[in-house]
C-alpha cells in the first residue's frame, strides 16, 4: 500500500501510533552501525514507551472500575513497575537482559489487553493497532538483541 493511501484511511491515533516506532528504528539503526547510543536509547525509549502503555491500561481499569475487578489494575501497575525496575536492569544488569526484561513486559501487557474488559473497551481498529505496534516493537526488541549478540 502506498504511503499516501495510509495516510488517507489512518485515524490521528494510528499515526500517532506509528510515529512512535521511529524512535525505535532510528535507535535501532544507530546499534546496527555501531553507535553504543543507539542502544542506549533505545532501551530508555523502550522503557517510557512500555510505562506509558502500561499506565494507559491502569487507566482504561480505572474508568471500567466495576468491570475490572481487583486484578486488571493490580496487572497494570506491576507492568509499570516492571517498566520502571527497567532502569534498573539497565544500570545493573546489563544491556541484553535489559532487552529481555522489556521484551517481558511487552509480552506482559499484551496477555494482559487480552483480558474481556480491554476487549470491549477498545474499538476493533485500536485493539488492531496495540496488537501491530507490540509485534512491531517486540521485533525490534529481538533484532536489538541478535544485534548486541554480534558485538556492538
Amino acid at each position: 500500500m502506498a504511503i499516501k493511501e495510509f495516510l488517507k484511511r489512518s485515524s490521528f491515533i494510528e499515526l500517532l501510533g506509528y510515529a512512535g516506532l521511529l524512535p525505535f528504528a532510528l535507535a535501532l539503526v544507530m546499534a546496527t552501525l555501531g553507535v553504543l547510543e543507539g542502544v542506549r536509547l533505545f532501551e530508555a525509549y523502550s522503557a517510557m514507551i512500555l510505562a506509558f502503555m502500561a499506565g494507559s491500561c491502569w487507566g482504561v481499569a480505572q474508568s471500567h472500575h466495576e468491570r475490572a475487578g481487583y486484578v486488571t489494575p493490580a496487572v497494570a501497575i506491576a507492568v509499570f513497575l516492571w517498566a520502571l525496575a527497567a532502569w534498573w536492569f539497565i544500570g545493573w544488569l546489563g544491556q541484553q537482559v535489559a532487552l529481555i526484561g522489556l521484551l517481558t513486559g511487552y509480552v506482559a501487557l499484551f496477555v494482559l489487553e487480552q483480558r474481556e474488559l480491554f476487549r470491549q473497551a477498545y474499538s476493533a481498529s485500536y485493539k488492531r493497532l496495540r496488537r501491530n505496534l507490540t509485534l512491531i516493537v517486540s521485533g525490534f526488541h529481538l533484532v536489538m538483541l541478535l544485534v548486541l549478540g554480534n558485538g556492538v
